[in-house]
């Protein structure tokens, strides 16, 4: 029986571990395959792992367990295809049968194996994508400096209002007003109270939109500069033997570092893209509205007043509050510009 095995003097190869995994799921009986060992095996013998293999129950013959070459008949049914080097020879045992200092070593070449196995298939697809990659940044940078300038230009000629519009951003977004009532008491609880010099209530406007626009800092061009310089070096030709051959001659830091560069590029894309976005809304009509209304209450802790003129064409927003102000021209670009991350 022991002679009826095929030997394997080198690793198998995926093709064979595939079709064991298929004789397995089909039929739910590994003792009926015999390119596989399956008489004793001692538990102190070094293994690499090939799969792991569940083996379906409900197909056993009698809805038993499968047995293991390393233990008693009928013993598992979670499994690992397992290739012994000095025997020459591929077993399917239980995922706890093996000497635990020999089952160590083979989980961890094995995670080793597949991390290495899934970071190939990540760069496998996504390389080929790089220079498209580098052209959506490119893209958004574009956009990107329009909006920082606008966000520069605001917040240098408009301070105090930015502030203003900052702390209410920082408190919940909520342009509300404490108004005075001096003649009768409009409400009760907490949104209304007697103080020294009369009653006040909460006058509310509505949220703040864009809260983006109105941040102690905002460029994100400097992460994007980032993600462009870390992806740039893993630009190659798109045909399948370059990507490869670029694959290949990454070693395990490289190749992880690979990864982590086009994933984390696409998350600044995504994070860049969502600011700018944000960023504009604080420019929409209505939202400027709010603020203006908001501003102009008389019981406003300092008064704003935005004006939102449109001449000949082009759009200008002029914002004044506790003497400062600032003539802003939004571009059109912040609205129309079509930017997509390639998948």
């Amino acid at each position: 029986m022991a002679g009826d095995y095929r030997r394997f003097p080198r690793r198998p190869e995926p093709d064979f571990v595939r079709r064991v995994k298929e004789h397995v799921s089909a039929t739910g009986e590994p003792e009926t395959l015999a390119d596989l060992f399956h008489d004793k095996i001692p538990k102190d013998l070094d293994f690499e792992i090939l799969s792991k293999i569940n083996v379906p129950q409900r197909k056993r013959p009698n809805g038993d367990f499968a047995p293991c070459p390393m233990c008693v008949p009928n013993k598992f049914l979670d499994g690992r295809l397992c290739w012994f080097p000095a025997m020459e020879c591929v077993a399917l045992i239980g995922h706890e049968c093996a000497d635990k200092v020999k089952s160590i070593a083979a989980e961890k070449a094995w995670a080793r194996e597949q991390a290495e196995r899934t970071q190939q298939d990540f760069l496998l697809e996504h390389l080929p994508r790089v220079p498209a990659m580098l052209t959506a940044l490119e893209e958004l940078r574009a956009v990107a400096v329009i909006a920082v300038d606008l966000y520069r230009h605001f917040r240098k000629k408009a301070g105090s209002v930015h502030r203003d519009l900052r702390h209410i951003a920082s408190t919940g977004a909520q342009l509300t007003v404490a108004e005075k009532v001096w003649d009768e008491l409009y409400g009760t609880g907490p949104t209304a109270f007697r103080g020294s010099s009369g009653q006040t209530r909460s006058v509310s406007f509505g949220v703040l939109r864009g809260t983006t626009a109105v941040k102690a800092n905002f460029d994100p061009t400097r992460d994007i500069d980032l993600a462009r310089s870390r992806i740039q070096p893993l630009r190659c030709e798109a045909t399948d033997d370059a990507v490869l051959d670029f694959i290949l001659s990454l070693d395990d830091k490289g190749r992880e570092m690979a990864v982590g560069f086009i994933r984390e590029a696409e998350r600044t894309f995504e994070k860049a893209l969502a600011a700018i976005k944000d960023f504009r809304n604080f420019f929409e009509a209505d939202n400027l509205k709010r603020i203006d209304a908001w501003g102009a209450h008389e019981d406003a802790f300092n008064p704003v007043k935005i004006e939102d003129r449109r001449f000949l064409g082009k759009r200008e927003v002029y914002i004044t509050g506790s003497g400062s102000a600032a003539l802003l021209t939004p571009d059109p670009v912040l609205w129309s510009f079509q930017v997509r991350w390639p998948s």
